[in-house]
This record gives structure tokens, C-alpha cells and sequence, in this order.
């Protein structure tokens, strides 16, 4: 994994090889590009320790309220099923 620092400076030195002709543009797009997936690849990689921990909250907030919602919503269906039978009858 590459810090930023290594990461820009891999890029300035690519931008100087290109600027004395030692790269085409072709060259110097392609290696800039594969410069540019790794790095960005590595940033998703890397996930501080707060990042997750808030995403482990989140999962088990989200299983919480689907379990103190679900009864309240079935419920709701079958009083509204139960409503509709009687209104048809």
C-alpha cells in the first residue's frame, strides 16, 4: 500500500519523463491511469477503525428497527385485511 506522498511523487516523476520526451502521451496516459486504479483501490482498501465501527452500527441499528418494525407492519396488514373483509361483506 502507497502513501500519498509516494503516490504523487510517482506521478510527478511520470509527468517529468513525459515533459523530456521519455514517454509518448500514450505512454504517459497508460502508466498515469494504472497509477491512478491503484491508488484508488488501495484508498477503498484502507477504512479507518471509526469508518468501521460506525458501518457495524449501522448493520445492527438496521436489524433492530427491522425487528421492532416488522410486527408493527404485519400487524397493520392484517388489521387492514381484516377491515377490507368486512367492509365486502
Amino acid at each position: 500500500m502507497t502513501s500519498n506522498s509516494e503516490f504523487i511523487s510517482r506521478l510527478r516523476t511520470l509527468k517529468i519523463a513525459y515533459d523530456e520526451d521519455l514517454l509518448t502521451k500514450d505512454e504517459y496516459d497508460e502508466f498515469r491511469l494504472k497509477e491512478l486504479d491503484n491508488w484508488s483501490e488501495n484508498q477503498e482498501e484502507k477504512k479507518s477503525f471509526w469508518g468501521n465501527l460506525w458501518d457495524k452500527a449501522c448493520k445492527f441499528g438496521s436489524a433492530i428497527l427491522r425487528t421492532m418494525i416488522k410486527p408493527i407492519v404485519e400487524g397493520t396488514l392484517l388489521l387492514t385485511g381484516s377491515i377490507i373483509k368486512l367492509i365486502s361483506s
